[in-house]
Formats: C-alpha cells, sequence, structure tokens
C-alpha cells in the first residue's frame, strides 16, 4: 500500500493537506519505531540478536496501546498462551 496516497485520498484539499499527511506520517512512523524498540527489548530479554516475528508479536500484544491500535495476524509470530486457573478435570 502507498501510504502517501491513502492519506491524500483522506485528507483535506487546501493548503493544510501537506502540514496534515505529514503529521499522520510522522505518527505512523513513530509507532513503527515503538514497535522496533519493544521487540527489540524482548529479544535482548531472550538473549538473541535478531527480532523475529515472535518478539514483533510479543512486544504488540505486551503493550496495551499497540495491542489496540494493531489488530494483525503475525505470521510466525506463534499462539498466545492462554493459562487457565485451577486443575484440569476438577
Amino acid at each position: 500500500i502507498n501510504v502517501t496516497r491513502v492519506f491524500q485520498a483522506g485528507g483535506k484539499a487546501g493548503k493544510d493537506s501537506g502540514k496534515t499527511k505529514t503529521k499522520a506520517i510522522s505518527r505512523s512512523q513513530r509507532a513503527g519505531l515503538q514497535v522496533l524498540e519493544l521487540a527489540g527489548n524482548a529479544s535482548k530479554d531472550l538473549k538473541v540478536k535478531r527480532i523475529t516475528p515472535r518478539h514483533l508479536q510479543l512486544a504488540i500484544r505486551g503493550d496495551e496501546e499497540l495491542d489496540s491500535l494493531i489488530k494483525a495476524t503475525i505470521a510466525g509470530g506463534g499462539k498466545e498462551q492462554v493459562l487457565l486457573l485451577g486443575g484440569i478435570g476438577t
């Protein structure tokens, strides 16, 4: 997807459209940098040198704001484990 085309189509026409488009792109860049930082922290905690899709999954699902913002399936991200309280078969 061409990001600039998407923002141009949804933006206002006139003098302000350039500023609005720039603000929207800078916000998305900031969100991307935040995801990379959190994924880097996850990989560092696991003592590996490369960020894998699993680290991205852990970073996004571990942050409440990013989790609500990014509703996508990450290929190779693995399945989140759900811990059930109580014994099985009781």
